[in-house]
């Protein structure tokens, strides 16, 4: 897990990225695998899961609301028979879940191991690496998103 000052960087660099408009329109990158969104003021980064762990499907990526005020990431839809949780696994490894992920205005938002993710069960067959599948992002007032999750061992990018 990495330590608060590295949590920090990534944040910091995430917000670069973010601000300069790199995660907020389709990425140049050597991957076919790199893509971005935007609904409204919400910019959704590259979104992914290392594959299944413990029982479920992890999501990771970055969250950005450049509106004014908070918005708020209320639902995932990811397909029959699957359910979608918020959770967040503490530094003492104790698992919780989360009714929302809030995103605060103007600040990014890492969907992470050390943070909240989405946490998928139910999927089967359970995608192999390499694979990509929609999920539909429910942000509540500002509305419904599907994006692509690639299922890579790391992040490409």
């Amino acid at each position: 897990m990495p330590s608060a000052s590295r949590r920090r960087l990534g944040r910091r660099l995430l917000a670069a990225a973010l601000a300069s408009g790199v995660l907020a329109a389709p990425l140049a990158a050597s991957t076919a695998h790199a893509h971005s969104y935007t609904l409204k003021t919400i910019a959704v980064g590259h979104v992914y899961s290392p594959g299944m762990t413990d029982g479920g499907l992890p999501i990771y990526g970055a969250l950005f609301n450049r509106g004014s005020e908070p918005a708020h990431l209320v639902a995932v839809t990811a397909g029959d028979g699957t359910t979608v949780r918020f959770r967040r696994v503490s530094k003492d490894g104790e698992v919780s879940f989360l009714d929302d992920i809030t995103l605060p205005p103007g600040k990014p938002v890492s969907l992470a191991p050390w943070g909240p993710h989405l946490w998928i069960t139910g999927m089967t067959p359970a995608p192999e690496l390499g694979t990509t599948f929609p999920v539909e992002l429910d942000f509540g007032e500002a509305g419904e998103i599907e994006v692509d999750i690639v299922v890579e061992s790391t992040p490409s990018h």
